[in-house]
């Protein structure tokens, strides 16, 4: 177990890393990967507040996102995957833009999306 275990949830050194940012991935991930998200970093360094203060504040934006999705009738589509039917079965399957958008740059494709973080 890593050094200091308890004040990472007992985590090991592994699912630390997990999280970590690395610099050469800052320029190909996209800005709304989890790793950017600061109410995670807030957490990292032990400061429980301020993380759930920050993780509402997302969570409101998203809300009033939905909300104004709801009131002009639009319909939220994801961006890696599509809902697919078989019979009475729904699944969702990887549309594989991903990669080709990560090559490309993600900031050409997710420009009009609202920034959370």
């Amino acid at each position: 177990m890593p050094h200091e275990f308890e004040r990472h949830y007992g985590f090991s050194k592994f699912a630390i890393q997990l999280n970590e940012l690395l610099e050469h991935e800052r320029k190909v991930l996209p800005h709304t990967d989890t790793r950017f998200r600061p109410d995670q970093r807030l957490l990292e360094v032990g400061d429980v507040d301020g993380a759930e203060m920050e993780k509402q504040r997302v969570e409101q934006i998203q809300r009033d996102q939905k909300r104004l999705r709801d009131a002009n009738n639009i319909e939220y589509l994801p961006k890696y995957f599509k809902k697919v039917s078989s019979g009475n079965t729904e699944s969702w399957m990887f549309i594989g833009n991903y990669w080709q958008w990560r090559k490309d740059g993600f900031a050409n494709h997710l420009a009009k999306q609202t920034a959370l973080w």
